[in-house]
């Protein structure tokens, strides 16, 4: 099993992938991921792409809104902030995580991804 997750300051009006260069970015061998997150405020959004070749597939769709979490600087948890629970990932797949932030002032925004 493996376990990534970090806290990411996404710039105002902008998309970050937040798994570029993370352990999670490429998988080696077939998975089956859960996918966590959260927010300090409102206005950020998820898109989770799964490329295999040239097939994409979109487990998370562009524009989910994040979840602002019950305490600035906590999470995500279980209970309450996992967007995708069961998404298999192929071997050989490179994941793209984005985060958009709509407002006009950097937000933090924090993901888990679980792999097992």
């Amino acid at each position: 099993m493996l376990t990534d997750g970090q806290s990411v300051s996404i710039p105002a009006n902008s998309t970050t992938n937040v798994i570029i260069g993370r352990p999670t970015e490429f998988i080696g061998v077939a998975s089956v991921e859960r996918v966590l997150l959260t927010a300090d405020a409102a206005g950020l959004q998820a898109q989770l792409l799964i490329n295999v070749g040239s097939v994409q597939t979109v487990p998370l769709a562009a524009g989910t809104p994040i979840n602002v979490a019950s305490i600035t600087g906590a999470g995500p948890k279980d209970d309450e902030d996992t967007y995708c629970p069961q998404v298999p990932v192929p071997a050989g797949a490179r994941q793209q995580l984005n985060i958009t932030n709509t407002t006009a002032g950097a937000v933090v925004g924090r993901y888990r991804i679980i792999l097992a």
